[in-house]
Formats: structure tokens, sequence, C-alpha cells
């Protein structure tokens, strides 16, 4: 993570959807016109809560555009992006360079999950500050199927998922017993799925009696009555 040497940032909690593209385009303005951007360079910087490493970090020409004197500042995160990050919460914080100093911009928790049913809040306006200039940054979300969009996330931001809804499904501890100490086959195995496709159920004294055995049957008998009788 930078070193940031003044934290004028704002704290917005971001849910995010997994799997998906998510975008995040930020509109700066001055008085109502646009504010130019050109000097200055966006890194955001994705970790898990609690690590100081970067599980993910997107930087200008590479996930950032930064359009400019537009006032237009685009980030994207891929689906693959989205993919490869585990469903859980992480803290976002988007940083800028200017004249050689990191300074942060906006920072908060992203909650990335399946779907999204906590909040339709997906634009929003925000007083900011960049090197000491007073702005103002109009937030939007979008891609994600409409799932992308802005939330307090406090306490266990995960007790209201679909995560819970999934563990409903999954058998309980009785179920589990029941199943596990059923010695009946409950799953119908064959024997040709175990590798005994040849074995049968004969007995031992219901047998044939192989070429090979009755020859040597045969000779221990001839042995027998040549040398003991």
């Amino acid at each position: 993570m930078p070193n940031i040497v003044t934290d004028l940032s704002v704290y917005k909690d971001w849910i995010a959807r997994k799997g998906v593209q998510n975008n995040f385009t930020i509109t700066v303005t001055q008085s109502s016109s646009a504010f130019d951007l050109t000097n200055y360079t966006f890194t955001l910087n994705i970790r898990k809560v609690g690590s100081s490493s970067n599980a993910l970090q997107l930087t200008q020409g590479s996930g950032i555009s930064n359009g400019g004197v537009s006032g237009i500042l685009s980030i994207s995160l891929t689906q693959a992006q989205t993919v490869a990050l585990k469903q859980e919460t992480y803290f976002y914080e988007l940083t800028y360079v200017t004249s050689s100093l990191t300074y942060g911009f906006i920072h908060g928790k992203i909650l990335l999950r399946t779907t999204n049913t906590i909040s339709s809040t997906t634009s929003l306006d925000v007083n900011v500050s960049l090197a000491g200039t007073n702005l103002v940054a109009q937030i939007t979300l979008s891609g994600g199927g409409g799932a992308s969009s802005f939330e307090d996330l406090t306490g266990d931001p995960y007790a209201n998922t679909d995560l819970a809804a999934a563990l409903t499904s999954k058998a309980d501890q009785t179920s589990l017993a029941a199943h596990t100490s059923n010695t009946s086959n409950p799953h119908s195995v064959t024997k040709a799925q175990v590798g005994l496709s040849n074995a049968d159920n004969t007995s031992d004294v219901d047998k044939p009696v192989s070429t090979a055995q009755r020859r040597a049957l045969v000779g221990s008998t001839l042995y027998m009555f040549n040398n003991f009788i």
C-alpha cells in the first residue's frame, strides 16, 4: 500500500457482483464544471480486511482510465478479476499521485457477492478533495447485471446473503449421521464401479475346478496310489 501523506479520502462501502464485470465511474467537477484530472495519477488497491497485501491492484492503463480534462475517471473490474476474488469482504482504496506525493481519494469496504439484494443505490455525489482543492465527485456504479451498489456495511455483511441461503440446503448433523451409518449401499454402487466386475458370489463348494487344478488332483491321487498302496 502507498504511503499516504494526507488522508482526505471519503469512505464509501461498495457491494460488487462476483463473476461479472463491475464498472466504477467518477465524474469530478468544480462549480458544476469538469475538473481537469490530467496531472493526477490514480491507483486502486483491493486487499482482504486485516491484510497488508493487495489481492488486486488497478492502475492507469490497466483497469483505470483517466479522462483528463473531461474530469471522468473510469475504473473497471473485469469478469476474470471478480471470478478470481473470493466471495468475502475486502477493503479498497483509491489513491492518486500529484507532485510526487500520494493522497487518499476514496476508500471503503467491498462486499463481493453473487447477487445483490441489499441496496439499489448505484449513484451518489460526495464532497472530495484533490491535493487541497475542494470538489464534487459523482460516483456511478454499473455492470454486474445491475447488482453493484453502495451500502453501509456494518456488523456481519454476510448475514443476509445468498451464502446463508445456500447453507440451509445442506444436510444437518442428524441426516449426515444416518447416512454415514447406513450399510445398505445407499448410493447403489455396483461391483463394476469398484473394479470387481469379474467377481461373483459363488460359494467355494460350488465353484468349478479348473483344468490345472484337476490335473494336480489326479497327479496327487496317482502319487498316493503308487507309493502307499
